[in-house]
């Protein structure tokens, strides 16, 4: 791996301390407890016996007593395969095992394993990867604690070829946008089976993304509070070198974009998916403008000390967009009180630019406002350009501030390059949101929001309206140079936790690369 990729993921080193200073003990401090069967079902083709081997008894070995183990081979022509498999069953009354006569594919393969599970939840596992001992231990706590999830999803990291323990995916929470660009929740996966059965199963038509296009599907019949993320390493995904080749992994990334593509047509949504910019096995979403096309009022705004009172206020208009020359407001009131002084309350949306900010390009305000447009989305936010690449996303911690962690457009998992949702957004990137919230905040006229910086208030405020602030790295905005960073460290509920569900408990604010808490 090169230098450059190295820090696109957490150091081996920090992980490794990780692993001794929390995961260890944190083990040893699980109690056993009584839960539902969990079923994990697992397809094999020609599985290399000793991975194969070591996937099984990762299962046998679970601290956890009440699993059951579906195994289909689909077919494989190495015998030994299947030998190994019905060795297993003799052992352990526990694992079920089936063979294909012919090789017919993931998605016919992993709907057998499906039919023979007979537990309250599925678990879906690949054959050469292993679970270690405390995963469906940590998976029934979850479930004792929240007895309404039907979809749970963990952390995960990789195996390599030496089988040492690398590069851990630590997950954000339960993130829709950021799910439409990546199948994030991945491995470990645990499904409610009533809810698998109602999904009828994996589908024909997207291998290589079978397990994204059921993501995808089974989000849209919950509630987010349905859907639980334990902040865990509860799956070790193995790296086998050549093992996918560059076309298998075209086809798997077309097959992506088209389950994402069906996923937003299903929920009425008429955007476009496309390859991500600089990560092209992600996706980016192109949402439609709103419909007669909305009036934008720009508040391009300087620090007070830099005009001259009489050029205080200047206002031009052009084809529905009305650009207003302000002082930077201080607090939302002093916001609200521009913008009553500018009437501009007819206008459909307001776009907040931070004084010496620069969005890039010429349709930023456009592609802000497609964002906005959507009836579940609060405030919009830009990305802040670093060197050409956009710096990754805001992240609250009540303690430290926001960290504005490791640059690069390739960050961790594509960090920097994926539409997510966020708590809070830049404050001194370009913030744009509908009048309508804007509106609805100062009816409610909630106090506690009086004495934030404005685009923290105003994202504050839409959250607690239950909407979703959403960060676009589509978008890059400049700062003057030597700007502070923000500093997000407040006595809102919202940021009194390092514990923003936007992150993850595990990983430290850093700015240069990630690293474990």
């Amino acid at each position: 791996m090169s230098e450059a990729a190295a820090n696109w993921h957490v150091s081996q080193a920090s992980y490794e301390s990780w692993l001794r200073e929390v995961e260890a003990p944190m083990r040893k401090r699980m109690q056993s407890i009584d839960g539902p069967l969990i079923s994990i079902v697992l397809t094999t083709y020609n599985t290399p016996q000793h991975w194969l081997c070591q996937a099984v008894d990762s299962v046998c070995r679970q601290r956890y007593q009440n699993w059951e183990l579906c195994i289909v081979d689909d077919g494989s022509t190495e015998t030994a395969v299947w030998g190994t498999l019905v060795e297993y069953r003799q052992r352990d009354a526990r694992i079920k095992v089936k063979r294909a006569t012919t090789n017919s594919g993931i998605a016919t393969a992993g709907n057998s394993a499906i039919a023979m599970a007979t537990g309250d939840y599925v678990a879906f596992m690949d054959h050469d990867d292993c679970l270690p001992d405390h995963a469906l231990l940590c998976v029934a706590h979850e479930l004792a604690q929240h007895a309404g999830a039907r979809l749970l999803y963990t952390d995960a990291d990789h195996l390599d070829i030496n089988g040492q323990r690398c590069r851990p995916y630590f997950k954000p929470a339960w993130n829709h946008e950021l799910l439409l660009g990546q199948n994030y929740l991945n491995h470990l996966t645990v499904i409610a089976t009533p809810l698998l059965q109602e999904l009828g199963g994996l589908r024909q038509g997207y291998d290589g993304s079978q397990d994204y296009d059921l993501l995808l599907r089974a989000v849209e019949l919950l509630q987010a509070d349905q859907i639980r993320h334990i902040p865990a390493v509860l799956y070790h995904w193995r790296e086998v070198p050549d093992s996918v080749s560059r076309s298998d992994l075209a086809s798997a990334a077309a097959a992506a974009r088209r389950a994402v593509q069906e996923h937003l047509q299903r929920i009425g949504s008429p955007a476009s998916v496309h390859p991500a910019r600089g990560a092209l096995i992600y996706n980016r979403v192109d949402w439609p403008l709103p419909q007669p096309r909305p009036s934008i009022a720009v508040l391009r705004q300087y620090e007070p000390a830099t005009a001259p009172e009489q050029v205080r206020h200047k206002t031009a208009t052009h084809d529905g967009i009305t650009v207003i020359e302000c002082p930077r407001p201080a607090t939302l009131p002093q916001l609200l009180a521009q913008l009553d002084a500018c009437d501009l309350q007819r206008c459909d949306m307001l776009c907040s630019v931070p004084p010496g900010s620069q969005p890039r390009g010429s349709e930023w305000l456009m592609s802000l406002a497609a964002i906005a447009g959507r009836r579940e989305v609060g405030c919009v936010g830009t990305a802040l350009d670093h060197g050409g690449e956009p710096g990754p996303p805001p992240v609250v911690s009540g303690e430290l501030g926001c960290e504005t962690y490791w640059g690069g457009g390739r960050a961790y998992f594509a960090a920097a390059r994926l539409d997510r949702e966020v708590l809070l957004l830049e404050q001194q990137a370009p913030l744009l949101l509908r009048q309508e919230h804007l509106r609805a905040l100062a009816a409610a006229a909630d106090a506690s929001l009086e004495s934030y910086p404005v685009h923290m208030a105003l994202a504050l405020g839409c959250q607690r309206m239950g909407l979703r602030n959403i960060w676009t790295p589509g978008i890059l905005a400049t700062v003057p140079a030597g700007a502070p960073p923000d500093d997000f460290a407040v006595s809102a509920p919202e940021v009194q936790s390092d514990d923003d569900p936007n992150y993850n408990p595990n990983l430290a604010f850093c700015r240069q690369r990630p690293e474990t808490a």
